[in-house]
């Protein structure tokens, strides 16, 4: 492969390049050049702060550095720290500072090259908005229109850096006396406008304080404040006024046109009620033409002839002369003397009373009738015509003489009204004053200005997070704060001031919604809530958390531990109270058979006469015992006569309750009577014995025998039996008599053979 010579050049002179490069102890390790960058450094930075190193291959023993003079930045040798020697301001001055070093090999003097250290800058929100006034004036008239822009020229400025957002800023109205009637609509313009209508007659001044704040991207937001005055300029808004609402005056019967009425309290005089003072002019309504006014002065003439009416009515109206619109009326009332009342059947019509007082609650219903009038002197025959003079819709007067409320009432706005109504029958006009009276009543809620507010906040006990604004366009409103949500972290005082009151640790939860009620004091009591979302920074403590909800397990366990330990200690006693409560019970019923089977309550027998002829039993092998006897058996039995329920002892009446002919083997016999043995069998004293040697005793006088024994009786009986019959050789068996099948077949062969007497004695057995 041939490659050209201008070719081999270029490769030569890279690969020669590249070995300086990397091999000149001038160049910086982290560019690999003679220039090298610092970046990001605040402009706020302490003077001598160290700001970088200088990080080149060479070291001291390499190369020979020489900075060249630098106001901002020093090379400090041999550390070869870069540190600041004057205050940064990058709102001044450049956003980048260069520090320029001589570096020169030791190894070749004459080669010296200059390394260049940049240092780039980095704005810090240093400066506040600032306003070019220390306080602003505007003046308003009181007529301006909510939404009309009032104020523009209180602008700010901020002095940080333009362009990198530490310098961006807006506008807010804080909280005052005044702040709801004027506000931003718009925070990043100085436009003021108006938000509620103003009144002179109210308020001739205001004044609010105006906040700029910026919103930097580094560094701590920071705000300036200035006051706006605005003076309130009247505007004609009122109507004129008179002096008094009504007045009263006298004239002679005889009086002639042009003579003057005297009128009282004062001569009749208005005003404008704004402080134009704009000039009024007077006109009088008299339906019968006999008095007149001069609408310059005010004052009230004879017009014409008086007639016989000895009083009358004339009202009396009031007009601006530069707005027609603006007007007042007033009545007055002259008396006529020298003049005879005309006869009552001709009384002249008028109401009852020249002035009525109504108070009506704002809340009353539209169309309610609020007043009733009830004129007297009409005219037969004539119809009532009434109107009110006022030229307004609150109130409408209707042909039977009720007054009905034609518009919806607002304390908030008014409290006073006076209208003035006439009645006529074609003849008289009677007139009157009534003055309505609003009370105020609780019909607006507390208004919140801001109903949600959202919050970042440091988890640091005492914080004031927010304060809630509230208004109420009742007049007079009080109101009262209270929390209704984490009440034992959080607190709201009696300004509406909410504040943290927990510990850091125990403000466990990155974000809280606390619930605040709002209410006025008013009747009835109207209510509003409030939310604040308070946000905190994510928490560090995972373990506090995982702490609380083991503590709460544990809690949990032991309360569930405890109850189940309580269960078993009950079941527990209740089997020893029942294993107990056997034992006894069995113990009882021993103590009970043992008592009654010691009863010495027994049997008695007594000898009976022998039989003529005895009785053979034939006890076959299977124990069935035949009676064989023609004669009914010697032996029998009875129920005992002596025994009766008091000495039964819990033994049952073998009375009816043992079938012999159900295959019973063996009769039970529950008593303890054991029959007797003679010595003599046949010429034998008679007496009695018992197998069980118990206590016997004889009755000498009927040779009778008493037995206590409680030995086997039963089987010494039936044995006795069984022997009598197999010495007869015969078996005799009645209903009621069987022998039992457990005597052994050796004792029944023995006595197979043997013969007994014939004389036999009777033996009777009672149960």
């Amino acid at each position: 492969m041939r490659i050209k010579k201008g070719n081999l050049f270029c490769l030569s002179l890279i690969g020669f390049v590249i070995q300086i490069g990397a091999t000149d102890p001038c160049t910086t390790i982290s560019f690999g050049s003679y220039e090298t960058f610092i970046r990001n450094i605040p402009e706020d930075t302490p003077v001598g702060s160290v700001i970088g190193i200088l990080d080149t291959y060479g070291t001291e023993n390499e190369i020979t550095l020489q900075p060249i003079n630098n106001a901002n930045l020093r090379l400090e040798l041999p550390s070869r720290n870069i540190t600041l020697q004057q205050q940064l301001d990058t709102d001044k001055g450049s956003s980048s500072l260069s520090l320029r070093i001589r570096c020169t090999p030791k190894t070749e003097p004459s080669s010296t090259v200059t390394v260049t250290i940049r240092v780039l800058l980095v704005d810090v929100n240093d400066h506040a908005p600032t306003f070019s006034q220390d306080q602003y004036t505007v003046n308003i008239s009181e007529d301006a229109a909510p939404g009309t822009t009032i104020f523009r020229d209180a602008k700010a400025h901020d002095d940080d850096k333009s362009g990198d957002g530490n310098d961006l800023f807006s506008y807010s109205i804080l909280p005052g006396p005044f702040s709801d009637y004027f506000e931003y609509e718009y925070p990043l313009y100085p436009d003021i406008t108006l938000k509620k209508n103003l009144d002179f007659e109210q308020t001739t001044y205001m004044e609010i304080e105006i906040m700029a704040k910026d919103t930097p991207v580094r560094g701590s937001s920071l705000n300036s404040t200035v006051k706006l005055r605005i003076n309130v300029k009247d505007a004609d808004d009122l109507n004129p006024k008179f002096v008094f609402d009504q007045y009263f005056g006298t004239v002679s019967g005889n009086s002639v046109p042009g003579t003057l009425v005297t009128v009282s309290p004062s001569a009749v005089s208005a005003f404008d009620q704004d402080t134009l003072n704009a000039a009024v002019k007077y006109e009088l309504t008299d339906p019968k033409g006999k008095f007149t006014i001069n609408d310059q002065t005010g004052i009230v003439s004879v017009n014409g002839p008086l007639g016989s009416d000895a009083n009358a009515i004339v009202i009396l109206k009031a007009i601006q002369t530069d707005n027609p619109f603006r007007w007042c009326i007033s009545t007055l009332a002259i008396d006529i003397t020298g003049v005879l009342p005309p006869p009552t059947q001709n009384e002249t019509l008028r109401f009852q009373f020249q002035r009525y007082n109504v108070t009506l609650s704002e809340s009353t219903p539209v169309s309610t009738i609020v007043k009733s009038l009830h004129p007297t002197g009409q005219k037969k025959d004539s119809t009532l015509s009434y109107s009110i003079m006022e030229n307004q819709n609150i109130f409408i007067i209707q042909s039977s003489g009720d007054i009905v409320l034609g518009k919806a009432l607002d304390y908030e706005q008014l409290q006073y009204y006076k209208i003035t109504v006439t009645v006529t029958d074609g003849q008289d006009t009677a007139i009157s004053t009534i003055n309505f009276y609003v009370v105020d009543v609780n019909d607006n809620s507390p208004v919140i200005g801001t109903p949600t507010v959202s919050l970042s906040a440091e988890r640091v006990k005492g914080t004031v997070l927010t304060i809630i604004e509230v208004t109420d366009k009742d007049a007079n409103s009080q109101f009262t704060f209270q929390l209704l949500s984490h009440t034992s972290l959080f607190a709201v005082d009696l300004i509406g001031q909410v504040s943290i009151t927990g510990l850091p640790e125990e403000l466990i939860e990155d974000k809280y919604i606390l619930t605040v009620s709002v209410k006025d004091n008013g009747a009835p009591v109207r209510e509003s809530i409030a939310l604040v979302i308070v946000n905190f920074p994510a928490s560090s403590q995972p373990v506090a958390k995982a702490a609380i909800m083991t503590e709460s397990s544990d809690i949990l366990a032991i309360g569930l531990g405890a109850a189940a330990a309580v269960l078993f200690i009950i079941v527990i006693i209740l089997i020893v109270y029942i294993i107990r409560r056997r034992l006894y019970a069995a113990e009882q019923l021993d103590r009970v058979k043992h008592q009654r089977g010691m009863n010495p309550r027994g049997l008695t027998y007594r000898p009976g006469d022998p039989s003529p002829v005895p009785s053979h039993f034939d006890l076959k092998f299977n124990g069935d015992l035949e009676e064989t006897s023609e004669i009914d058996g010697s032996t029998t039995i009875q129920d005992n006569p002596l025994s009766d329920s008091r000495y039964r002892y819990g033994y049952p009446n073998l009375n009816g309750d043992v079938d012999l002919d159900a295959g019973d083997e063996e009769i039970h016999i529950d008593t303890a009577v054991v029959p007797f043995e003679r010595e003599d069998y046949f010429r034998g004293s008679g007496r009695m014995k018992t197998f069980g040697g118990g206590h016997e005793e004889c009755n000498s006088s009927d040779n009778s025998y008493a037995s206590d024994s409680t030995g086997d009786s039963n089987k010494g009986l039936m044995k006795n039996l069984k022997k009598q019959a197999l010495a007869n050789g015969s078996d005799k068996i009645g209903n009621t008599n069987r022998i039992p099948s457990y005597m052994s077949d050796s004792v029944l062969e023995s006595r197979l053979g043997q013969k007994s007497s014939k004389e036999k004695p009777e033996i009777t057995v009672y149960f």
